[in-house]
């Protein structure tokens, strides 16, 4: 077995990070990482280099049978969300959304603004892992949007969460899954720090305000 220590990014390199809140797109994963077989796409390859796929912009993208990534213009078109048996909304940031249409039809709403200062990513973060699982035992389906491309994050966070995947391991699934994946350096070192504490270690490290494989 491993015998090695466990490797934690340093607090240091983290707390330099922690308030530049610019989308940054993350480097392709140079190796993708095994999944669990119920976990793992059609055509992720294990071990071939990671090249995401080109999803249609309007269309949401499938990460989990119950949980998808759109946009705010995918998030408001009542036939795609009504077409696609999307039964909660989950918008990621400060973004004002006209949900009025898609309530009247049963949808939930929820917002967890990952970009608002005035409130803590863990507050959100609860928040959002709240709806997700609900929605999830009630046999429904989340759409996660965001105009600022903080709902890839979000989706990595629950992927480490409930799935008890690694942060190298929800980046690769949700990287595969979409055309690009952007995150925060803020965000980035939150993810760090989420994934010492719910693995005992760190999958990733950062560099230069990304994360990277180590």
């Amino acid at each position: 077995g491993d015998q090695s220590s466990p490797t934690i990014a340093p607090v240091a390199s983290r707390a330099e990070a922690s308030n530049d809140t610019t989308p940054r797109e993350i480097r392709l994963i140079h190796k993708r990482p095994k999944l669990p077989a119920s976990l793992r796409p059609d055509g992720y390859d294990e071990g071939s280099p990671a090249v995401p796929h080109a999803g249609h912009p309007d269309i949401p993208i499938e990460i989990l049978p119950f949980l998808m990534l759109g946009t705010f213009k995918t998030a408001s078109d009542h036939g795609i969300v009504t077409g696609m048996g999307i039964s909660a909304l989950l918008n990621c940031c400060k973004g004002d959304f006209d949900r009025g249409a898609l309530e009247a039809s049963g949808v939930q709403y929820l917002q967890c603004a990952f970009d608002d200062e005035e409130t803590s990513l863990s507050l959100q973060r609860q928040k959002a892992m709240d709806l997700i699982s609900s929605t999830r035992q009630a046999g429904g389906r989340v759409l996660m949007f965001c105009e600022r491309d903080w709902h890839g994050a979000a989706c990595v966070m629950y992927l480490m969460w409930e799935c008890r995947l690694t942060l190298l391991q929800s980046l690769a699934l949700v990287q595969y899954k979409m055309s690009s994946l952007r995150v925060s350096p803020k965000l980035c070192a939150y993810l760090l720090q989420y994934e010492a504490i719910l693995h005992g270690r760190n999958s990733m490290r950062l560099l230069g305000g990304l994360l990277v494989e180590i």
